[in-house]
């Protein structure tokens, strides 16, 4: 998930001298974030997740001109842990994330923390955790990630766009609790590879246009 961090023009600061982060510079990051897996592929859970667990939601559904597309199959690609380089208003850093099946299979568990290098601006870095619940609606047909940030914001997002491949995902939140009048949010999630996940953060404020916030360019790892 993307992060909120501090410094010129961004919205929201976690101080980055958490003892889990004590020394970042720019030669050693420290990020931990929770993944996202693919539909089929080596990681056990996401291979036997339809097995052992109804899966919620139609077996179909034509989604925004992607075709037929199973659209909470497709939201196991997002199951695993991925770590790789952020970059962003914050500045630079090091993210890893990991996505799990919760409820018998019913949800997805996400969480994220993220460490900012030291800037003149922050020289202590910043921390940012998030948490992350993704699940199904059968009214609307739409996946939801309900995000719950460390610097106080929650997020409601709707898969507004999907690709037939199951490989690109459009979240947008129309309203950000305890964020200014009018601000939106949205992330781009986009799997290149099986392996590999990036991560587009975009905020809009009242009455303004979306503008990029931070990227991710995470790869899987053994969890």
């Amino acid at each position: 998930m993307a992060t909120l961090g501090s410094g010129p023009g961004t919205v929201g600061s976690e101080p980055g001298s958490d003892a889990r982060c004590p020394k970042v510079s720019a030669e050693q990051h420290c990020i931990t974030e929770v993944g996202v897996a693919r539909i089929r592929g080596p990681s056990a859970a996401a291979g036997d997740l339809r097995g052992r667990h109804p899966i919620p939601g139609p077996t179909r559904d034509e989604y925004h001109g992607a075709g037929m597309i199973d659209l909470w199959a497709a939201a196991q690609r997002f199951i695993g842990r991925w770590e790789g380089p952020a970059t962003g208003r914050p500045g630079r850093g090091r993210q890893v994330r990991e996505y799990k099946a919760i409820l018998r299979g019913r949800f997805i568990l996400g969480t994220d923390e993220t460490c900012w290098i030291p800037t003149p601006e922050e020289p202590h870095g910043l921390v940012h955790e998030d948490l992350s619940v993704l699940s199904f609606d059968r009214g609307s047909g739409q996946l939801v990630l309900r995000g719950f940030y460390g610097e106080g914001f929650v997020h409601e997002y709707r898969c507004v766009e999907a690709d037939g491949e199951g490989t690109r995902f459009v979240f947008e939140a129309a309203q950000v609790e305890n964020g200014p009048p009018g601000m939106r949010a949205r992330e781009t999630i986009v799997f290149p590879d099986p392996d590999v996940l990036e991560s587009t953060f975009e905020l809009a404020m009242q009455g303004g246009d979306f503008e990029a916030y931070t990227h991710e360019h995470l790869e899987r790892t053994p969890s």
